[in-house]
């Protein structure tokens, strides 16, 4: 009994870790969306992935840090890469190609 009941557990955090971590990616998008479009630049959807993953101090406590890589198009025939940094789910910094025009 009291192995099942740690399994289930571990099984229940598993399944909370999980679920952050996709409300984090979907975050990513829609900040990279909108950075993308701010610029003038084509977001490559599927291209969307988990660069990094760090524990950061943020205002006297920790926070996950998340830094997720993505490409860019120009003009649709080329292809450069990207990245968003999430904290605590909002974006704290991004990084696009120089030749968009954003810095």
């Amino acid at each position: 009994m009291p192995g099942s009941l740690i399994a289930l557990c571990l099984l229940g955090a598993f399944a909370l870790l999980w679920r952050e971590q996709l409300a984090a990616r979907e975050s990513a998008i829609a900040c990279a969306r909108q950075l993308c479009a701010q610029a003038g630049l084509q977001f490559l959807d599927q291209s969307v992935a988990l660069g990094r993953l760090r524990l950061v101090r943020d205002g006297g406590g920790l926070a996950l840090e998340r830094h997720y890589r993505f490409e860019v198009s120009l003009d649709g025939q080329d292809r450069h890469g990207a990245m968003v940094r999430l904290r605590r789910g909002q974006l704290s910094g991004f990084s696009l190609p120089v030749a968009a025009g954003v810095t």
